[in-house]
């Protein structure tokens, strides 16, 4: 039971760049959204899959980390002027 709430945690904080940008309604908020799940493979698959087999996933892991940050500033930040109401 507490890997499964454990997984619903982790599965949430990986897609909070995607809930931010939904919340803030951001202008390329589908661009963040598909871009989320792209990341989350790399870092799921890369840290899960490639770990296990101890094929790059220290690296695989990073990227996607790397990855969800850029998601996450990119959530964050504030609209320009010129690409506000559009």
């Amino acid at each position: 039971m507490i890997r499964i709430a454990l997984a619903l945690v982790a599965l949430l904080a990986c897609l909070l760049p995607s809930f931010i940008a939904v919340y803030r309604d951001k202008r390329h908020k589908n661009a963040i959204l598909v871009a989320n799940v792209l990341v989350g493979a790399v870092l799921g698959g890369g840290w899960l899959g490639f770990r296990a087999w101890g094929l790059f996933g220290v690296t695989l892991a990073a990227v996607g980390f790397a990855g969800w940050v850029a998601l996450m500033v990119w959530s964050l930040r504030p609209e320009s002027p010129s690409q506000e109401g559009g």
